[in-house]
């Protein structure tokens, strides 16, 4: 009896153990990695806290993108999507931060590199993202931020060729020669 009762503990503290190691932060850090995801062009990532290159940046193949695109707490790859034959496209989102708590970039990704545009959004979570693959354009959909609070209005972004509008009015879209920053 007492020993399917050691065995009992045993098995649930190993259970624990393994669920704690899985789920904390530090497993993520161990190797330097937050997010990844496989382009045709090589694998797609951004660094995290604890591993040898700088925090919230993105990478393909071990190389910085061009312009350096930095995230705020941390960088995520949203999805990755097929353009042509030359190139793919993934959706950067830009995580934390006290007075926005989501920004997005498109960065193209080819045999080059990748090539992130500036961040852009309304400090929301996107509600809706479509590409349309002949014509390589991205509508973002999000909602409007004001005050911190989410209005019941949507603010639909448009990406194409590097170019990005907000409700059809340009905005910026290249990034500084530091880099982007989410």
């Amino acid at each position: 009896m007492k020993i399917q009762a050691l065995f009992r503990s045993l098995l649930a503290f190993g259970t624990l153990a393994s669920f704690v190691a899985a789920t904390s932060p530090s497993s993520h850090a161990e190797n330097g990695v937050y997010s990844h995801k496989e382009t045709r062009f090589g694998q797609l990532t951004t660094s995290d806290y604890g591993g040898s290159l700088p925090p919230n940046h993105l990478y393909l193949d071990g190389k910085e993108s061009k312009p350096s695109a930095k995230g705020n707490n941390h960088l995520e790859i949203s999805a990755i999507y097929q353009g042509h034959d030359n190139k793919d496209y993934a959706v950067l989102k830009s995580i934390g931060g006290e007075g926005c708590p989501s920004r997005y970039a498109i960065a193209s990704v080819d045999a080059s590199g990748a090539h992130p545009t500036a961040f852009f959004g309304t400090c929301a979570d996107a509600k809706r993202t479509t590409f349309d693959k002949e014509t390589e354009t991205f509508t973002i959909q999000m909602p409007l931020v004001r005050d911190r609070q989410e209005l019941n209005k949507i603010v639909k972004f448009k990406i194409h060729d590097g170019e990005i509008t907000r409700d059809g009015a340009p905005q910026p879209s290249s990034c500084p020669a530091t880099g982007c920053r989410g």
